[in-house]
C-alpha cells in the first residue's frame, strides 16, 4: 500500500494485522461477531479490515463523519461487539460500544507482544467457513432507515480470480483506492489489489476528483482505477500514460464520457 509518503508491504500488513487480530481474539472476537470500523479511507482502515477478517468476524465499515444517529442505528442493528478507530475519532463515536483506538501507545505496545505468525482455526475462538459473514454494508437510507446487507466469504475468491483475468492485474499493477469505505466499491478495490498482490494507491479522504485526483493518478503511476462517471468527468487524461484500465460504476456513464 502507498498513502501519501507512507508505504506498507504485504509482509508488514500480514504481520501487523496478525498481531492486532490476536488482540481482538483476546477481547472475545470471533466468527459471526461484528466489528465496526470507524475510519476514513487510510492504511489504518485496511489494517483493521485485515485483522478483523483474520479473527473470523465480519467487519462493518462506518464513515466516522456520519451523523451520530445514523452510526448509533448501524451499531445497534448490526449488534456490533467491538469498534476499531483512531484517537482522532474515538471521542466523537457513540457508546456504549467499546472502541479500541488502534493508534494509541497501549494498543501498539500490546501488538508488539503478540505473535505475528498467521492466524489459523486453532487460534480462533470458533472455526471459519466460507458460509460465514465476511462483512456488512448499510444502504444510504435515502428512502428510509438504512438497511444492512450481509455478504459471506463465499464467492469472494472467485471475484478476485475474475478480476485478475478480466483486468489483467499483476504484482506490477498499481490500483486506485478512492471509494468510501462504507460503499461496496471499496471491497472491490481491495480485492483488485490484494488478489493480484498489486500496489494499492490510497487516495486521501479529501481527494474525490479534479486536479487533485489527476495529479495523484499521475504521480503514483496508477494502472487500474474504479471511478464514478461524475469524478471521471473532472479528470484530465492528457498525461495519464500508465492508466490503461478504467472502470466506471455507481451511476449512468454517458457515451460522450467514454
Amino acid at each position: 500500500m502507498t498513502y501519501e509518503n507512507h508505504h506498507l508491504s504485504y509482509e508488514q500488513l500480514d504481520t501487523t494485522s496478525s498481531q492486532l487480530a490476536r488482540i481482538l481474539i483476546a477481547e472475545g472476537i470471533g466468527t459471526e461477531d461484528t466489528v465496526a470500523i470507524a475510519l476514513p479511507r487510510s492504511p489504518e482502515a485496511i489494517l483493521a479490515i485485515w485483522a478483523t477478517t483474520k479473527t473470523g468476524a465480519a467487519f462493518l465499515p462506518i464513515d466516522p463523519n456520519y451523523p451520530k444517529d445514523r452510526i448509533t442505528h448501524m451499531l445497534s442493528d448490526s449488534r456490533a461487539a467491538l469498534g476499531l478507530t483512531t484517537t482522532q475519532h474515538a471521542t466523537t463515536l457513540p457508546g456504549p460500544l467499546p472502541w479500541l483506538a488502534i493508534d494509541t501507545p497501549d494498543i501498539q505496545t500490546r501488538c508488539t507482544t503478540m505473535d505475528s505468525k498467521p492466524i489459523t482455526d486453532p487460534d480462533r475462538l470458533r472455526p471459519l467457513h466460507t458460509t460465514n459473514t465476511a462483512y456488512l454494508l448499510y444502504t444510504s437510507g435515502s428512502t428510509g432507515t438504512p438497511k444492512g446487507v450481509v455478504v459471506t466469504h463465499q464467492g469472494l475468491a472467485n471475484l478476485a480470480a475474475e478480476q485478475r483475468e478480466r483486468f489483467t492485474t499483476t504484482p506490477d499493477s498499481r490500483t486506485l483506492a478512492v471509494a468510501s469505505p462504507s460503499f461496496d466499491a471499496s471491497v472491490f478495490e481491495l480485492l483488485l489489489a490484494a488478489g493480484a498482490s498489486a500496489t494499492m494507491v490510497i487516495a486521501p479522504p479529501t481527494v474525490f476528483g479534479g486536479d487533485e485526483l489527476t495529479q495523484l493518478l499521475h504521480r503514483n503511476h496508477v494502472t487500474h482505477a474504479v471511478i464514478t462517471p461524475a469524478a471521471l468527468a473532472t479528470i484530465d487524461p492528457t498525461h495519464l500514460h500508465t492508466l490503461h484500465t478504467v472502470l466506471s460504476a455507481g451511476e449512468a456513464c454517458t457515451p460522450d464520457l467514454l
